[in-house]
């Protein structure tokens, strides 16, 4: 799934980003929250249509 591969390079970029780059760092998580409320969404999809 495209979620689970963004949400491993946010938080790559999370880590790499600490205590150097506040501003990316901030705007990684900020993404990263969003990828992971996608993949709860789409995990809700296929477990509606597999019933």
């Amino acid at each position: 799934m495209a979620e689970e591969a963004a949400i491993k390079q946010y938080n790559k970029i999370i880590k790499l980003t600490e205590g150097k780059d506040y501003v990316t760092q901030d705007l990684a998580v900020r993404l990263l929250a969003d990828e992971e409320s996608h993949k709860v969404l789409f995990e809700s999809f296929l477990k509606e249509y597999q019933k």
